[in-house]
């Protein structure tokens, strides 16, 4: 018996679909495959100021590079099919030859608009951090300045 499913066309799913199993099973790193901006965005935080082609890192950068990647790519394809379906869907609208919406379409809609509130919540989120670490960085200048000292 086949328990295996088709991909659906336009998901996060298809767009990792190039990737076997044993990259989802083995990289700790790649989670939550529908949150794609929101893993991104952490994985990108984690990742060394210097990281590059050039740079030695540690045995754990990689995998999150990687699964950074693999988010980016998910994303990326997320926005891009949820774009073109709205163009189609416009187009078919206008068209007298057809009237017909495609199920693909709407479906790469439905991934769009829900990629884009988690796209839209790690932007929150990442706002509140950053407030948080701004306050704390002129409260500690503020002290400093008041002891008579600098703060660099």
């Amino acid at each position: 018996m086949n328990t295996s499913k088709k991909v659906p066309a336009g998901t996060p799913l298809e767009a990792a679909s190039h990737f076997n199993n044993d990259f989802f099973k083995s990289n700790v790193y790649f989670k939550n495959i529908s949150r794609a901006p929101y893993e991104l965005g952490h994985l990108l935080r984690t990742l060394p100021v210097d990281f590059s082609a050039d740079a030695t890192v540690s045995n754990d950068v990689l995998p999150r590079a990687r699964a950074a990647l693999s988010h980016a790519q998910n994303a990326s394809s997320t926005i891009l099919n949820g774009l073109e379906s709205i163009g189609e869907l416009l187009f078919a609208v206008n068209s007298a030859e057809s009237n017909e919406v495609a199920t693909a379409n709407l479906a790469s809609l439905g991934c769009l608009i829900q990629h884009l509130a988690v796209e839209a919540q790690y932007l929150s989120q990442t706002e509140v951090e950053l407030r948080f670490e701004i306050e704390e960085h002129a409260k500690r200048e503020t002290t400093a300045i008041a002891q008579g000292g600098k703060y660099a």
